[in-house]
């Protein structure tokens, strides 16, 4: 999941760069046809001027937009980590219920009791039986479990070979969590 997150604001930073390096050319090629047209060298220095600060500008934008995705990302962990710690509770009281002699105990210490709060609007697991959602990725695990790889699961359910992909890395990920 970190890496995921990592690499879009990867893309996110390259995809920045490259509209930037564009804009210079651009602004480059339009101040070397007003300087070959007529030498005005105020309005030269202006656009020069003018470029920098929009250079400036692209790039405070940038680290701005950085911040706000590691905020992102850094919320998108603990709510994960919330989660992952609720399946668990979940599961230990299942399988407590299901054994008399086993004592229904789970430590939580007050950072995970703070993690429950934050999460306790999260809908119950019926709720997620009649999600869409749900039912898609329930086609594609079980597509994955009868051999077929992304690339042939992506062209029979028309969903994006990335997404199948994201789907069953984070599947096996919490598969072997």
């Amino acid at each position: 999941m970190q890496n995921i997150i990592i690499g879009v604001m990867f893309a996110f930073q390259v995809v920045l760069a490259a509209w930037m390096v564009n804009y210079y050319k651009s602004a480059k090629r339009d101040l070397n046809a007003t300087t070959a047209e007529a030498p005005m060298l105020k309005e030269v220095s202006a656009l020069q001027k003018s470029v920098k600060e929009l250079l400036s500008a692209i790039e405070e934008a940038s680290q701005e937009t950085t911040a706000r995705l590691e905020v992102r990302c850094a919320e998108a962990r603990f709510v994960l980590a919330t989660l992952e710690d609720r399946l668990a509770k979940l599961e230990m009281e299942e399988a407590t219920a299901t054994a008399p002699n086993v004592q229904n105990y789970l430590p939580k210490p007050a950072a995970q009791e703070m993690a429950y709060q934050v999460v306790s609007n999260v809908p119950s697991p019926a709720t997620f039986e009649n999600n869409e959602h749900y039912r898609k990725h329930q086609v594609i695990y079980g597509l994955a479990d009868s051999g077929l790889n992304p690339t042939e699961i992506s062209r029979q359910t028309g969903i994006a070979e990335g997404e199948v992909q994201l789907l069953l890395s984070l599947r096996n990920h919490h598969a072997g969590a």
